[in-house]
Protein backbone atom coordinates (compact mmCIF):
# COMPACT_ATOMS: atom_id res chain seq x y z
CA UNK A 1 0.00 0.00 0.00
CA UNK A 2 1.54 3.53 -1.03
CA UNK A 3 1.80 6.71 1.45
CA UNK A 4 -1.07 8.06 -0.55
CA UNK A 5 -3.34 5.30 -0.19
CA UNK A 6 -2.51 5.17 3.64
CA UNK A 7 -2.92 9.16 3.93
CA UNK A 8 -6.58 8.66 2.65
CA UNK A 9 -7.65 5.39 4.67
CA UNK A 10 -6.47 7.35 7.54
CA UNK A 11 -8.81 10.70 6.47
CA UNK A 12 -11.88 8.26 5.84
CA UNK A 13 -11.49 6.85 9.33
CA UNK A 14 -10.86 9.75 11.49
CA UNK A 15 -14.11 11.48 8.97
CA UNK A 16 -16.11 8.16 10.54
CA UNK A 17 -14.96 8.85 14.07
CA UNK A 18 -16.00 12.58 14.24
CA UNK A 19 -19.96 11.77 12.75
CA UNK A 20 -20.06 9.13 15.72
CA UNK A 21 -18.97 11.43 18.21
CA UNK A 22 -21.26 14.14 16.71
CA UNK A 23 -24.16 11.86 16.95
CA UNK A 24 -23.51 10.63 20.04
CA UNK A 25 -23.24 14.42 21.21
CA UNK A 26 -26.62 15.45 19.78
CA UNK A 27 -28.51 12.54 21.62
CA UNK A 28 -26.90 13.32 25.18
CA UNK A 29 -28.14 17.16 24.75
CA UNK A 30 -31.79 15.90 23.65
CA UNK A 31 -31.94 13.42 26.46
CA UNK A 32 -31.02 16.26 29.02
CA UNK A 33 -33.79 18.57 27.81
CA UNK A 34 -36.14 15.32 27.31
CA UNK A 35 -37.83 13.98 30.46
CA UNK A 36 -37.84 10.35 31.26
CA UNK A 37 -40.99 8.39 30.89
CA UNK A 38 -40.29 7.35 34.40
CA UNK A 39 -40.65 11.00 35.02
CA UNK A 40 -43.52 11.44 32.42
CA UNK A 41 -45.39 8.65 34.09
CA UNK A 42 -44.89 10.41 37.36
CA UNK A 43 -46.26 13.68 36.88
CA UNK A 44 -49.25 11.93 35.54
CA UNK A 45 -49.78 9.90 38.18
CA UNK A 46 -49.69 13.04 40.32
CA UNK A 47 -46.94 11.66 42.50
CA UNK A 48 -44.22 14.14 41.62
CA UNK A 49 -43.32 16.84 43.80
CA UNK A 50 -44.80 20.55 44.38
CA UNK A 51 -42.37 22.25 42.02
CA UNK A 52 -42.46 19.45 39.36
CA UNK A 53 -43.57 21.25 35.94
CA UNK A 54 -44.60 20.64 32.15
CA UNK A 55 -43.69 23.62 30.37
CA UNK A 56 -43.54 24.74 26.97
CA UNK A 57 -40.68 26.81 27.89
CA UNK A 58 -38.07 25.22 29.44
CA UNK A 59 -37.48 28.72 31.54
CA UNK A 60 -40.80 29.04 32.66
CA UNK A 61 -41.78 28.98 36.42
CA UNK A 62 -45.09 28.36 37.65
CA UNK A 63 -46.86 31.92 39.28
CA UNK A 64 -46.15 32.53 42.98
CA UNK A 65 -49.84 34.13 43.18
CA UNK A 66 -51.24 30.67 42.62
CA UNK A 67 -51.36 28.36 45.48
CA UNK A 68 -52.51 24.83 45.31
CA UNK A 69 -54.58 23.42 48.40
CA UNK A 70 -55.83 20.06 50.01
CA UNK A 71 -59.21 19.71 50.28
CA UNK A 72 -61.76 18.03 52.02
CA UNK A 73 -64.28 16.74 49.69
CA UNK A 74 -67.91 15.10 49.37
CA UNK A 75 -68.70 12.16 47.62
CA UNK A 76 -71.55 13.84 45.45
CA UNK A 77 -70.29 14.54 42.31
CA UNK A 78 -69.76 18.51 42.84
CA UNK A 79 -66.13 18.81 42.61
CA UNK A 80 -64.15 20.39 39.72
CA UNK A 81 -60.36 21.09 39.39
CA UNK A 82 -60.58 25.16 40.28
CA UNK A 83 -61.88 24.18 44.15
CA UNK A 84 -58.24 22.94 44.51
CA UNK A 85 -56.90 26.06 43.64
CA UNK A 86 -56.48 29.60 45.35
CA UNK A 87 -55.31 32.47 43.15
CA UNK A 88 -54.55 36.72 43.48
CA UNK A 89 -57.41 38.62 41.70
CA UNK A 90 -56.37 39.74 37.42
CA UNK A 91 -54.35 35.96 37.65
CA UNK A 92 -55.72 34.65 34.38
CA UNK A 93 -54.93 30.79 34.12
CA UNK A 94 -56.96 27.67 33.22
CA UNK A 95 -57.21 23.92 35.39
CA UNK A 96 -58.08 20.81 34.77
CA UNK A 97 -57.20 17.57 36.47
CA UNK A 98 -54.67 15.64 35.11
CA UNK A 99 -55.98 13.05 37.37
CA UNK A 100 -59.10 13.56 39.57
CA UNK A 101 -60.20 12.46 42.99
CA UNK A 102 -61.52 8.49 43.24
CA UNK A 103 -65.09 9.81 44.79
CA UNK A 104 -65.94 6.05 45.15
CA UNK A 105 -62.61 6.15 47.36
CA UNK A 106 -63.34 7.66 50.84
CA UNK A 107 -60.08 8.78 52.66
CA UNK A 108 -56.66 10.74 51.44
CA UNK A 109 -55.64 10.75 48.07
CA UNK A 110 -53.29 12.26 45.59
CA UNK A 111 -54.44 13.95 42.37
CA UNK A 112 -52.59 15.82 40.03
CA UNK A 113 -53.87 19.47 38.50
CA UNK A 114 -52.99 20.32 34.49
CA UNK A 115 -52.67 24.68 34.85
CA UNK A 116 -52.24 26.69 31.54
CA UNK A 117 -50.51 29.85 32.05
CA UNK A 118 -49.25 32.72 29.57
CA UNK A 119 -49.22 29.79 27.07
CA UNK A 120 -46.99 27.30 29.35
CA UNK A 121 -48.53 23.97 30.66
CA UNK A 122 -47.72 23.38 34.56
CA UNK A 123 -48.39 20.29 36.36
CA UNK A 124 -49.08 20.58 40.43
CA UNK A 125 -49.83 17.68 42.77
CA UNK A 126 -52.30 18.24 45.34
CA UNK A 127 -54.62 15.66 47.64
CA UNK A 128 -58.27 15.09 48.32
CA UNK A 129 -59.93 13.62 51.50
CA UNK A 130 -62.98 11.97 50.25
CA UNK A 131 -65.78 11.79 52.54
CA UNK A 132 -69.87 10.57 52.36
CA UNK A 133 -72.68 13.07 52.05
CA UNK A 134 -76.20 12.26 52.39
CA UNK A 135 -77.57 14.29 49.55
CA UNK A 136 -81.46 14.21 51.02
CA UNK A 137 -82.65 12.94 54.45
CA UNK A 138 -86.72 12.00 55.51
CA UNK A 139 -87.52 12.87 58.80
CA UNK A 140 -90.62 11.82 60.72
CA UNK A 141 -92.86 15.56 61.99
CA UNK A 142 -91.69 15.76 65.32
CA UNK A 143 -93.16 18.02 68.57
CA UNK A 144 -89.71 18.52 69.16
CA UNK A 145 -85.96 18.08 68.03
CA UNK A 146 -83.77 19.50 64.77
CA UNK A 147 -81.72 18.27 62.00
CA UNK A 148 -78.47 17.51 62.72
CA UNK A 149 -75.06 18.33 60.86
CA UNK A 150 -74.08 14.86 61.80
CA UNK A 151 -77.03 13.30 59.70
CA UNK A 152 -75.40 14.64 56.60
CA UNK A 153 -71.60 14.37 57.21
CA UNK A 154 -71.04 11.47 59.91
CA UNK A 155 -67.18 11.31 59.23
CA UNK A 156 -65.54 13.54 62.39
CA UNK A 157 -62.67 14.11 60.66
CA UNK A 158 -64.47 16.77 58.30
CA UNK A 159 -65.48 20.19 59.61
CA UNK A 160 -68.99 20.68 58.27
CA UNK A 161 -71.40 23.09 59.44
CA UNK A 162 -75.33 24.55 58.12
CA UNK A 163 -74.46 27.77 56.72
CA UNK A 164 -77.59 28.87 55.91
CA UNK A 165 -80.30 27.05 58.06
CA UNK A 166 -82.41 28.73 60.40
CA UNK A 167 -84.00 27.35 63.48
CA UNK A 168 -87.48 26.93 61.44
CA UNK A 169 -85.56 25.13 58.33
CA UNK A 170 -84.02 22.75 61.14
CA UNK A 171 -86.88 22.23 63.03
CA UNK A 172 -88.66 18.83 62.63
CA UNK A 173 -91.73 20.25 63.81
CA UNK A 174 -92.15 21.98 60.84
CA UNK A 175 -93.18 19.57 58.02
CA UNK A 176 -92.39 20.07 54.41
CA UNK A 177 -89.45 19.80 51.88
CA UNK A 178 -86.71 22.27 52.24
CA UNK A 179 -83.20 23.46 50.93
CA UNK A 180 -80.49 23.88 52.71
CA UNK A 181 -76.65 24.20 52.06
CA UNK A 182 -73.91 22.47 53.82
CA UNK A 183 -70.57 24.76 54.56
CA UNK A 184 -67.14 22.48 54.24
CA UNK A 185 -63.36 24.45 53.51
CA UNK A 186 -66.04 27.19 52.60
CA UNK A 187 -67.77 25.79 49.53
CA UNK A 188 -71.77 25.33 50.08
CA UNK A 189 -72.75 21.99 48.82
CA UNK A 190 -76.92 21.95 48.74
CA UNK A 191 -78.67 19.23 50.52
CA UNK A 192 -82.47 18.37 50.94
CA UNK A 193 -84.40 17.56 54.01
CA UNK A 194 -87.59 16.21 53.65
CA UNK A 195 -90.09 16.35 57.08
CA UNK A 196 -93.42 14.67 56.71
CA UNK A 197 -96.06 12.80 59.05
CA UNK A 198 -96.68 9.57 58.07
CA UNK A 199 -96.95 7.95 61.66
CA UNK A 200 -100.94 7.30 62.18
CA UNK A 201 -102.89 8.99 65.05
CA UNK A 202 -103.11 5.87 68.21
CA UNK A 203 -106.05 6.30 70.82
CA UNK A 204 -107.41 4.40 74.07
CA UNK A 205 -110.95 2.74 73.44
CA UNK A 206 -113.52 3.95 75.76
CA UNK A 207 -116.55 1.34 76.17
CA UNK A 208 -119.76 2.97 76.10
CA UNK A 209 -123.20 2.10 77.56
CA UNK A 210 -126.52 4.11 75.89
CA UNK A 211 -130.19 3.40 76.02
CA UNK A 212 -132.33 2.48 72.69
CA UNK A 213 -132.35 4.48 69.96
CA UNK A 214 -129.67 7.20 71.67
CA UNK A 215 -126.74 8.13 70.42
CA UNK A 216 -123.47 9.48 70.75
CA UNK A 217 -120.34 11.06 68.65
CA UNK A 218 -117.19 8.97 67.75
CA UNK A 219 -114.41 11.33 69.97
CA UNK A 220 -117.28 9.50 72.71
CA UNK A 221 -115.38 5.77 72.27
CA UNK A 222 -112.11 7.27 72.75
CA UNK A 223 -108.96 8.89 74.91
CA UNK A 224 -105.34 9.78 75.21
CA UNK A 225 -105.57 10.87 71.61
CA UNK A 226 -101.56 10.72 70.09
CA UNK A 227 -100.47 12.77 66.98
CA UNK A 228 -98.14 15.33 66.37
CA UNK A 229 -101.16 17.26 64.65
CA UNK A 230 -105.40 17.37 65.03
CA UNK A 231 -107.00 14.47 65.07
CA UNK A 232 -111.03 13.89 64.24
CA UNK A 233 -113.03 11.24 64.95
CA UNK A 234 -115.64 9.52 63.06
CA UNK A 235 -117.10 5.56 62.76
CA UNK A 236 -115.78 3.36 60.08
CA UNK A 237 -119.41 2.21 60.18
CA UNK A 238 -122.41 3.40 61.48
CA UNK A 239 -123.02 1.77 65.28
CA UNK A 240 -125.95 -0.56 65.58
CA UNK A 241 -128.00 1.98 67.90
CA UNK A 242 -131.31 0.12 67.46
CA UNK A 243 -130.07 -3.03 68.23
CA UNK A 244 -129.58 -4.35 71.92
CA UNK A 245 -126.76 -5.89 73.53
CA UNK A 246 -123.11 -5.33 73.02
CA UNK A 247 -121.77 -4.21 69.53
CA UNK A 248 -117.63 -3.71 68.59
CA UNK A 249 -117.38 0.01 67.04
CA UNK A 250 -114.51 1.03 65.28
CA UNK A 251 -113.00 4.68 65.07
CA UNK A 252 -111.51 6.53 62.34
CA UNK A 253 -108.59 8.54 63.65
CA UNK A 254 -107.52 11.08 61.06
CA UNK A 255 -104.74 13.31 61.19
CA UNK A 256 -104.66 16.62 59.31
CA UNK A 257 -101.71 15.21 57.14
CA UNK A 258 -104.30 12.28 55.96
CA UNK A 259 -102.65 9.43 58.60
CA UNK A 260 -105.57 7.09 59.58
CA UNK A 261 -105.90 4.84 62.56
CA UNK A 262 -108.08 2.54 64.00
CA UNK A 263 -109.27 2.12 67.72
CA UNK A 264 -111.89 -0.31 68.47
CA UNK A 265 -114.23 -0.01 71.24
CA UNK A 266 -117.62 -1.42 72.60
CA UNK A 267 -121.21 -0.01 72.64
CA UNK A 268 -123.78 -1.66 75.01
CA UNK A 269 -127.28 -0.47 74.13
CA UNK A 270 -129.87 -1.30 76.53
CA UNK A 271 -133.89 -1.39 76.68
CA UNK A 272 -135.47 1.68 77.99
CA UNK A 273 -137.26 1.02 81.29
CA UNK A 274 -140.39 2.82 82.78
CA UNK A 275 -140.86 3.05 86.06
CA UNK A 276 -144.23 4.31 87.00
CA UNK A 277 -144.50 8.12 88.45
CA UNK A 278 -146.91 8.59 91.59
CA UNK A 279 -148.23 12.51 91.87
CA UNK A 280 -150.33 14.03 94.07
CA UNK A 281 -149.59 12.31 97.41
CA UNK A 282 -148.67 13.75 100.24
CA UNK A 283 -146.57 12.61 103.17
CA UNK A 284 -148.97 10.85 106.31
CA UNK A 285 -147.93 11.08 109.44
Amino acid sequence: MNKNTLLALIIILLSAALVVLLIFAIKGETARRTPSAAQSEQELSGGSESRSEISNDGRAEFPSEITILNLYVPDLGQTEASDFVAASDGIDYAVEFSKAPDLAVTGWQDIALRFEYRGNLFQRSARAYVFHMENEIKYELSRSGSVKISDYVADPEVAASFADGSDQALSLSVEGKRNVSIDINGKLYPVVIDVSDTVPPTASPVGQTVALGSTLDASAFVSDINDVSAVSCSFETAPRWGVLGTHNVTVLLTDQYGNVGKCVSSLTVQEVVTRPVFKGLSPIT
